[in-house]
């Protein structure tokens, strides 16, 4: 996907967030004062500090970054003069290795009520979130609401997905049926039909759909509530 594609998605799922809960995050008159700075949680800082373990970038695999390794290094983006962070989504992905990588990145999303174990804890998540908070630095998640993935290797999207290992949409119907975009310029096409590819297609949630609308904010009211991991500098 282009990047302007990709930027798009991104600042629809964080809008999106933000509006569902709005009580809990820090207002936009207080990000509008922000400088953020994006950190992949991959590559960023390993929990041991080691910078020479091996990392493939070119083959797109996990390198080892964790949000323990983040709260070490918080002091790397004081200097730089940023005041908020934008971490990697913070869920489970989907496991397993494709032909152009794995999903260090954070998108591919596998279930949305887990954290991903390769960035740790929820310990070491809410210990990165207080020591943003301890620094006076706000704290950001970058967030995919808008699909989920699956990885079927070559083989066409269409009849090979096991919904049921989606959760908490396990079921094709929270889902738009599967078609390929092939002009971004077409809206209506662009905004029903699947991103992703053949290798990881990426399962376009009904985002129009009540259901699906409740599912979500089911999801970050019960998540964040569990974790105790939204407050005032954090969106």
């Amino acid at each position: 996907m282009a990047f302007a594609q990709k930027l798009t998605h991104w600042i629809c799922a964080v809008s999106a967030l933000t509006l569902l809960l709005p009580a809990l995050a820090a207002d936009t008159e207080a990000w509008k004062s922000r400088s953020i700075y994006q950190a992949m949680t991959d590559s960023f800082a390993r929990t041991d500090g080691s910078k020479t373990h091996a990392c493939n970038i070119t083959a797109g695999l996990y390198c080892g970054g964790t949000w323990r390794g983040m709260i070490d290094r918080l002091d790397h983006i004081e200097d730089m003069g940023f005041d908020a962070v934008m971490v990697s989504p913070i869920v489970k992905k989907i496991e397993g290795r494709v032909s152009y990588g794995e999903a260090y990145h954070g998108y591919w999303v596998q279930d949305m009520y887990a954290l991903n174990p390769h960035f740790g804890s929820s310990e070491d998540l809410l210990d990165l979130s207080k020591a943003l908070h301890d620094c006076g630095i706000f704290l950001m998640t970058d967030t995919v609401i808008n699909s989920m993935a699956y990885i079927t290797n070559g083989t066409s999207p269409e009849g090979n997905i096991n919904f049921t290992r989606l959760n908490p949409f396990d079921d094709p119907k929270y889902f738009h049926s599967y078609c390929e975009i092939t002009d971004y310029d077409d809206y209506p096409l662009a905004r029903k039909c699947w991103t992703g590819d053949d290798i990881v297609p990426l399962p376009d949630l009904k985002m129009e759909d009540k259901v699906v609308q409740t599912m979500l904010e089911k999801w970050i009211k019960e998540t964040m509530g569990k974790t105790r991991f939204l407050s005032k500098n954090t969106v």
